[in-house]
């Protein structure tokens, strides 16, 4: 079923993400020799390591382009994006 050396670069956050679910969902039925099972839990990892990146990175950029209020930008901690910015209004 798996791949060996199964390649996550090409694939966008979405399609990582379904390929992650999908593998568990498998991995759950029950179904499947354990030596297949031991192959799509490393296949798994590596899309959960893809997946981490790219929230990371995602983050990242939401912290470099987070709006102060007067409509410069400036660098925020992304726990706080969002919320109020002292005077009323979103930061976004």
């Amino acid at each position: 079923m798996a791949k060996k050396g199964s390649n996550t670069d090409g694939l966008s956050f979405e399609a990582s993400l379904d390929k992650l679910e999908s593998i568990v969902e498998v991995m759950e039925s029950g179904e499947m020799p354990l030596d297949e099972i031991i192959e799509q839990y490393e296949e798994g990892m590596k899309h959960l390591a893809a997946c981490d990146k790219k929230l990371m990175e995602a983050e990242k950029k939401i912290r470099q382009l987070t709006a102060d209020a007067t409509g410069g930008l400036q660098e925020t901690d992304f726990e706080s994006a969002g919320t109020d910015d002292g005077d009323g209004a979103k930061l976004f």
